[in-house]
């Protein structure tokens, strides 16, 4: 997904277990506290061990998410290369500019294709509804989900999941990581090859 924008509320993160804490908030030099008691719903016994190992596997599954996130960040850097380069051959003819329009869309249907693997096709055809697809994100969100719908410590199943999760994410990452060695090396190397020409040539008036 694109980068979110400077302004852009922060995410989310994991539920606090009851307690005491002590809030700071800051706005430029200014800054105040305060201390916020926490309490768990007095309907139930105390879950502390059961949230704790929760959020344990959570943090686990989070790591695998910021492997994931950062190999995303960098198709997104190809792609506003290819952008980049795209725009400044615009116009332009010769062998040199048919053989970079080539490879570049061979790199583009990789990365589509990479991109299809973690988050799915997209469906070109309507009328067929959302067909399921067996993707990185997905048997993510299973294990996020999973973890946190009962009020249970997490056991083999959760564990299952988490583990299937984490196997896909490095799968993802690896493809990614074999595209940036490769065949994007290559591609550098053939765009770095041919000398940028900023100036067309102009020739006084006769």
């Amino acid at each position: 997904s694109t980068k979110p924008k400077n302004n852009a509320t922060e995410p989310g993160g994991l539920k606090v277990l009851p307690g005491n804490y002590k809030v700071v908030i800051q706005f430029g030099k200014d800054k105040d506290s305060t201390q916020l008691v926490v309490q768990d719903d007095p309907r139930f016994e105390n879950r502390n061990n059961i949230k704790s190992s929760q959020k344990t596997m959570l943090i686990r599954l989070q790591k695998s998410a910021e492997k994931l996130n950062n190999g995303m960040d960098k198709l997104v850097e190809s792609e506003e290369i290819i952008t980049k380069i795209n725009a400044q051959l615009k116009g332009e003819t010769g062998k040199d500019v048919d053989s970079i329009n080539k490879q570049t869309k061979k790199i583009e249907a990789e990365i589509k294709k990479i991109r299809e693997l973690i988050n799915g096709k997209e469906l070109e055809q309507q009328g067929y509804g959302q067909i399921p697809q067996k993707t990185v994100i997905n048997t993510y969100r299973t294990a996020q989900q999973y973890i946190t719908n009962k009020m249970v410590e997490p056991g083999e199943q959760e564990e299952r999941l988490v583990v299937k999760a984490e196997e896909m994410i490095n799968k993802a990452v690896d493809q990614i990581n074999n595209f940036i060695t490769t065949n994007w090396l290559s591609y550098r190397t053939l765009i770095e090859a041919r000398p940028t020409k900023l100036f067309k040539d102009i020739k006084p008036v006769e």
